[in-house]
């Protein structure tokens, strides 16, 4: 498309914008977000970052700090400084564009539906493939990677499971968590309005920090389960010579790739091992033509595809 006659029509929307008063409104910082994307995806990168920095004051000033959203234009800040090959300065942006998204998705664990559980999930795919695609790169990000996994494996296999058992478990906890809930679905519907109110919204966040808190006072082990598990405890569970692995999918679907994570006793950071290209992989199975009984016979031909994928995998 006329990309160029879009940076030109998305300039004198936001010039409107200011006019009429709007620049602090929802509606206003989704169009620049908008028009953060396109300039990034025609080079322009300068204008693209400076674009960025300012949506980061908008989106504090009428979502606040807390907000999924906000975590997405923390990431995008971050996209901005990697392109730069500033990957270092993106660290604190993608650690706090985490912490923001992994706290949702803990105080979502025990009111949502499974499938809305799931569109929560994959809604921050984006910044995990943003750390993987930056660790490719920067090995300071193996860390960040790592524990973002082990969040992301832990948070699915046991805390859900373990956060409705906990909070259950008696009278007390019953009425403290159904009084957290409540507000957590205020404070969800807050946000869905147009331009919610920062001081409703600040409010709300006050009172769910406090209820959260009674709740682990009197909830024997639920700060255990809320705890997230660090690179650095899996590192000091290892014995002499033993090393731990985790596997990943990441990048966009249509360029999606495989890595691997590599922790030893000796490691200073874990080590981010780009794999594979999943076009690479399908090729080396055999195309999608193949059924997959197959795929797999051919795997167990040395002479093969099975000898291309061990030393395309090899770590």
């Amino acid at each position: 498309g006329d990309l160029e006659g879009a940076k030109v029509r998305y300039k004198a929307a936001g010039v409107i914008m200011n006019d009429l008063g709007l620049e602090n409104t929802v509606d206003n910082l989704k169009y620049r977000i908008k028009y953060g994307r396109m300039l990034y995806e025609i080079g322009d990168y300068e204008t693209s970052f400076a674009v960025r920095n300012e949506n980061l004051e908008i989106a504090e000033k009428v979502l606040g700090k807390h907000h999924l959203d906000y975590a997405r234009v923390t990431t995008e800040m971050a996209v901005s400084l990697g392109q730069g090959g500033s990957y270092r300065a993106a660290i604190p942006y993608l650690e706090q564009a985490l912490e923001i998204e992994k706290n949702i998705l803990k105080r979502s664990a025990t009111h949502l539906s499974e499938e809305e559980l799931s569109r929560l999930i994959r809604s921050t795919y984006f910044s995990e493939d943003v750390i993987c695609l930056m660790a490719e790169q920067e090995s300071e990000l193996g860390g960040l990677a790592y524990n973002n996994i082990l969040f992301h494996k832990g948070f699915i296999q046991d805390v859900v499971l373990k956060l409705k058992k906990l909070t259950t478990s008696d009278t007390l906890s019953i009425t403290a968590w159904r009084r957290l809930m409540n507000k957590q679905r205020e404070l969800g519907q807050l946000y869905a309005r147009p331009n919610p109110n920062p001081e409703e919204v600040n409010n709300l966040e006050i009172a769910i920090n406090d209820l959260e808190k009674t709740l682990v006072r009197h909830t024997k082990g639920l700060d255990e389960v809320l705890k997230d598990v660090s690179w650095r405890e899996v590192q000091a569970s290892l014995l002499p010579g033993e090393a731990a692995v985790e596997f990943i999918e990441y990048g966009p679907p249509e360029a999606s790739r495989y890595g691997a994570l590599l922790l030893s006793t000796a490691s200073k950071q874990p080590d981010f091992i780009p794999l594979v290209t999943d076009k690479a992989l399908t090729e080396l199975l055999g195309g999608k033509k193949k059924t997959p009984e197959a795929v797999i016979n051919d795997l167990y031909n040395w002479e093969g595809p099975g000898r291309q994928l061990y030393e395309t995998i090899r770590l």
